[in-house]
């Protein structure tokens, strides 16, 4: 019995015309330039409409919500004692929410924060039952532009 799929190109008849080649395609087609598809810097329409219309935004549901007061509270208990203003931004901030949005938190402090406490706040929110990914940024160390977006656009937690 013949193998039904196999790895090796099926022959092709003696008379059948050659296959084309990507070079030998023409460059105009319907008198429009094609780009091949993955060109860097060419973004493809298919993307922009996927984006736009198969992934739509979604509301602040119950549970991301509850994950955005389960990560205020052990931020800010974190930090409890130390001159600094904590703010959410991003996605979140924006009430641009898609459903693999993460929440992102900025520390503002007074005074530099240790790294051993960034890296307590970062495991116990790593511990956390919040089911979103969330990233921790120390404003001291962040570049200029970033940091006057965040505190433009960002919003203030207090207890």
């Amino acid at each position: 019995m013949a193998r039904r799929f196999s790895s090796h190109p099926v022959p092709r008849p003696s008379n059948a015309a050659p296959r084309p080649r990507p070079s030998d395609a023409p460059a105009v087609v319907n008198e429009r330039p094609t780009v091949p598809f993955g060109t860097p810097g060419i973004r493809s329409p298919w993307r922009r409409t996927r984006n736009l219309l198969c992934y739509p935004r979604v509301m602040m549901n119950d549970v991301r919500l509850r994950a955005l007061d389960t990560v205020k509270r052990i931020v800010l208990d974190r930090l409890d004692g130390r001159e600094a203003r904590v703010f959410l931004f991003g996605s979140c901030a924006r009430g641009d929410v898609r459903h693999w949005s993460d929440i992102d938190v900025a520390i503002d402090p007074a005074e530099a924060i240790p790294a051993g406490l960034m890296a307590d706040i970062a495991e116990d929110l790593e511990e956390s039952t919040a089911p979103y990914f969330v990233d921790v940024v120390d404003l001291t160390h962040a570049r200029p532009e970033f940091r006057a977006v965040v505190l433009s656009e960002g919003v203030e937690w207090t207890r």
